[in-house]
């Protein structure tokens, strides 16, 4: 009886034991499933990119499970069923951190039979009133400053009127502008403008003149601190003359096309660079000037 016995259990040990080896080792090799959600949050001002947080809760603790980077409002993730949370981290233009949103809780569960799968019904979103406005976010040295930073909602706007003295290094070497730019959209604007150039460089030239009435469209990007860079493209017509001291005078009139940049410091002092070209020559100007900013409530 105990041959028998023994018999049996060596038996189980030899022929079932493998296959629940195997069974087990099978399961283990079955991928886990995942399910799909599609996680929304507003735009908040100024922001370069989005830096996406996602934690997963392991025996009563969350842990980090995604991160990435994004430029849209929102990502669309496949995760395992779980309990999670996500946040948004926003970037400014020079990639620095400001504080990210409050965590926002959601749950990833497998769908029961006969309903419909919770993928299709699986927007999370976060509220706008959430996020931190970058050019804000770091006055926090007085209540002055902190009022001043809430009341100007108008800081990727840039309506100006001023004027600038530059130079070009060479005829004209002493230029005055006078200028205007407006804001249709936030973020761009386009700037009216006219130099009036004097000085030349050849010794023989008594006199000399240029006028440059031009037209530029920018795209203009503020900081913090009142602060802001621009860039863009335009044209103009430059009409000029020499007069020489033998009595001779040379008219010129040229189409020619800009390429600026330049950096709006406080809300009143511009710095720009401009490149010009008629295709057959260039000419370089920088320029520093005032500007009065015009702001809306």
């Amino acid at each position: 009886m105990l041959r028998n016995n023994l018999g049996l259990l060596l038996f189980l040990l030899f022929n079932i034991m493998p296959l629940t080896i195997a069974a087990q080792e099978e399961m283990s090799n079955v991928p886990e499933m995942l399910f799909t959600r599609r996680l929304v949050w507003s735009e908040a001002e100024n922001v370069w990119r989005y830096a996406v947080e996602i934690d997963k809760q392991e025996n009563g603790t969350y842990h980090s499970h995604y991160r990435d980077f994004t430029r849209s409002l929102y990502v669309i993730v496949s995760l395992p069923a779980g309990e999670y949370r996500f946040r948004i981290v926003t970037h400014d233009i020079l990639d620095r951190p400001y504080e990210g949103t409050q965590w926002v809780h959601f749950t990833v569960r497998p769908p029961i039979q006969g309903t419909i799968d919770p993928a299709a019904l699986s927007t999370v979103e976060i509220e706008s009133k959430q996020f931190h406005d970058i050019d804000s976010s770091d006055y926090s040295d007085s209540e002055e400053q902190i009022a001043e930073s809430v009341e100007r909602k108008d800081s990727a706007r840039f309506n100006t009127v001023g004027g600038s003295l530059g130079t070009a290094f060479t005829d004209p070497f002493v230029i005055i502008t006078l200028h205007g730019t407006y804001a249709p959209i936030n973020n761009f604007f386009i700037e009216l403008g006219c130099d009036a150039g004097f000085i030349s460089e050849h010794e023989d030239a008594d006199n000399f003149y240029s006028i440059y009435p031009y037209a530029n469209l920018c795209y203009y990007l503020p900081f913090r601190n009142k602060i802001g860079i621009f860039a863009g493209a335009g044209a103009g017509y430059i009409l000029g003359a020499y007069h020489f001291s033998h009595g001779g005078i040379a008219e010129f009139n040229i189409f020619s096309v800009n390429l600026t940049a330049g950096v709006n410091l406080i809300d009143v002092i511009n710095i720009s660079y401009t490149f010009r070209t008629d295709f057959a020559a260039v000419n370089h100007q920088i320029a520093v000037g005032y500007v009065y900013r015009f702001k809306h409530e």
